[in-house]
């Protein structure tokens, strides 16, 4: 082999090593450089889902179990199981218990008041503690009251609870609360129908009074950007968890993330994928019950036509190029009498060729019959 071929075969080797040795470091960087988060989904308010991402998996939910421990107290208040102003003896746990927390001593009473708040604006696991004993009586009939009310509400397979707080394992010598991106959302559904929790968790601070008054600042540093109020954030190392409600431009919501590596990329996910959805959809009125949908010829009455409507409201949240269609089967005439409230009729409306509303049609006045000569020939 001549010198000459010998030198282009090992030029061509170096060449390929150091392309190889480029490829495989572009490769690295890209394997570098971190996910938004590990799951998440976006939602409105009625259930139905928009986006979605790896929203089965079943993943620590840290500080977002909190949501629960904190609808469990509201229930019990509503049942008159306790008072706002019952006082919470601190226990040794309470007053060791690690994480965020609230300052306090054994011995410290602290009202229940106090407790919901620290939990629901501060996260404070050693507060979440104290209110799950004070409800359930011992933490292991709170953490079983959890997971029947998680089965109740339908989202029993969904998440698994296994302390008040969220607090890993090793730091409670409990099990770990785990639940997926859907299960939240689910969660935080039913927390929407708990609106003095829900006002709580929406301020970015609030006085505390237990040991002199003292703020405490709201760990959702989201409240107030893109229609933003309440619910939960949660935290572990280098894991982030964020559960939040939006109401920007009326179209209500609920946005979970599940993982995300940073505060910083939780909150840019959540807020990415609102003005996304504030992009892709509308919400829109289909059906006021004060507004006529058409009108109906009458046989025989005082007047020829009378105006009809649907028998409820209806407003849906909407991609912005659906195929929307309204069907009426009704009568196109109609003898007289008529009474107000009358059905005549019933209507279907399609989104996409889906029945996503149906009713009945009404008339909203009385009409009476022509009472002259020739209303016999009609």
């Amino acid at each position: 082999m001549s010198k000459k071929i010998l030198f282009i075969l090992l030029t061509m080797i170096f060449n390929f090593n150091i392309m190889a040795n480029e490829i495989e470091n572009t490769d690295e960087k890209i394997e570098e450089k971190p996910p938004l988060c590990r799951a998440f989904i976006l939602g409105d308010t009625k259930g139905n889902i928009f986006y979605a991402e790896n929203e089965n998996e079943m993943l620590p939910l840290a500080s977002v179990t909190k949501v629960m421990t904190l609808m469990l107290t509201y229930e019990a208040l509503e049942n008159g199981k306790i008072k706002l102003d019952d006082k919470v003896v601190v226990d040794k746990n309470m007053a060791e218990m690690g994480g965020s927390r609230i300052w306090m001593k054994e011995g410290t009473k602290i009202s229940v008041d106090d407790l919901i708040k620290a939990t629901a604006i501060h996260s404070a696991n050693n507060a979440a503690y104290g209110l799950a004993k004070h409800v359930g009586g011992d933490i292991d009939t709170f953490v079983a009251m959890m997971n029947a009310k998680a089965k109740e509400l339908g989202f029993g397979k969904d998440i698994d609870y296994n302390t008040p707080t969220g607090l890993p394992p090793h730091m409670t010598g409990r099990g770990k609360d785990t639940g997926s991106a859907l299960g939240v959302y689910k969660l935080s559904l039913a927390a929407l129908n708990y609106p003095e929790y829900i006002k709580v968790a929406s301020k970015k601070e609030e006085s505390l009074f237990y040991s002199g008054k003292s703020k405490i600042h709201n760990r959702n540093k989201l409240l107030g950007k893109e229609g933003i109020y309440g619910i939960k954030t949660g935290h572990l190392d280098n894991w982030y968890n964020i559960t939040v409600a939006s109401d920007e431009n009326n179209m209500n919501s609920i946005a979970v993330v599940l993982g995300a590596p940073t505060e910083a990329l939780r909150d840019e996910k959540i807020i990415d994928e609102i003005k996304l959805f504030q992009k892709d959809y509308k919400v829109v009125e289909f059906l006021n019950k004060n507004i006529p949908i058409g009108e109906i010829e009458v046989l025989n009455g005082a007047v020829k036509k009378v105006e009809v409507y649907s028998n409820k409201n209806y407003s849906e949240i909407v991609k912005n190029d659906s195929d929307v269609k309204f069907v009426m089967d009704k009568e196109e005439s109609i003898k007289a009498p008529l009474y107000e409230g009358q059905e005549i009729g019933e209507y279907k409306l399609y989104v996409n060729d889906k029945i996503v509303d149906e009713g009945k049609i009404i008339i909203r006045e009385n009409i009476e019959k022509r009472n002259n000569f020739f209303s016999i020939w009609q």
